[in-house]
């Protein structure tokens, strides 16, 4: 699951946590990881030996280190698996798990609109979480490079969000507590149209994808949180800023913009199921996995 890139910007509140893998994972979780698991127990027919796999914005390895724990050793020793991201600080955190846990991964950075593997290099492609943080102007070249990296009969998974807990309680925020920016967008938008069933089967045709190799269904998970504040504030860290940064509004507003994202997100009773302590509770989210086949 790729981060978008984390821009420097000329002012930044005090309250602001860094923009950093770690506070991405608090964000989002095990999310991935629970999708991927689905994935390869339920979706995927059985991978077989010495396949050469693609995990395309490969986050902090949130898919393969679900490849290496349900695969058993004999299969997954003869892997080859590359993983690759545009954000340089998510590949330093890859390569680090990787070497932890003497995985024999090959990270590198590498944009999915521009991958510079031969064509039909890989029997199986994981895409999670990517596309919708790609510029509308070049996803299909992410589209086209999934296609060409495939081989003839693999098959590209591919991961969107349908629904996101913190869609609207970031846009309200947003609203709430800028005076003058209202006008601004926030710097990663992942609403609206992006969301839709039909965004997802779209960026497959755009590949060269057959609309009847296409299969695209939805997936509910729940994430635990232990303090919503802490996870309000970490988010309002990671994805509250603007298109072109942050502003001093920001940081005299901030607990402000932070009480309006736990607000509405206690509001969605069917979103939100709060726990007995009072201070954390479940998140809802539901995903679009698409598998289709070259």
């Amino acid at each position: 699951m790729a981060a978008a890139q984390w821009p420097e910007t000329p002012f930044i509140p005090k309250q602001a946590q860094p923009k950093s893998a770690e506070l991405f994972e608090s964000i989002i979780g095990n999310t991935s990881e629970v999708v991927a698991q689905h994935i390869l127990t339920s979706q995927l027919p059985p991978i077989q030996p010495n396949s050469v796999i693609h995990d395309n914005g490969c986050g902090t390895l949130q898919v393969t280190s679900q490849l290496f724990t349900s695969l058993s050793p004999s299969i997954s020793s003869t892997l080859t698996i590359h993983a690759t991201d545009s954000n340089t600080h998510q590949i330093t955190a890859s390569s680090t798990k990787a070497h932890t846990h003497n995985w024999p991964i090959q990270t590198t950075p590498m944009k999915a609109q521009d991958l510079t593997f031969p064509s039909s290099t890989f029997d199986l492609s994981f895409t999670n979480f990517v596309i919708m943080g790609l510029d509308p102007a070049t996803r299909p070249l992410a589209a086209q490079h999934l296609y060409r990296t495939l081989k003839p009969g693999g098959t590209a998974v591919v991961v969107t969000w349908a629904f996101m807990p913190h869609d609207i309680p970031l846009k309200k925020a947003h609203f709430a507590t800028r005076s003058k920016d209202q006008g601004k967008k926030l710097r990663i938008q992942w609403g609206d149209e992006l969301l839709l069933e039909s965004m997802l089967r779209d960026f497959y045709k755009e590949g060269g994808f057959e609309e009847g190799k296409i299969e695209i269904n939805p997936f509910e998970l729940w994430h635990e949180v232990k303090d919503l504040r802490a996870w309000a504030e970490g988010l309002w860290s990671f994805l509250g800023d603007t298109e072109t940064g942050w502003s001093e509004e920001d940081e005299e507003r901030w607990e402000e913009a932070v009480e309006v994202v736990i607000r509405e997100v206690e509001k969605g009773e069917d979103v939100y199921v709060r726990n007995e302590d009072g201070k954390g509770g479940r998140l809802k989210f539901v995903a679009w996995v698409g598998l289709a086949t070259k």
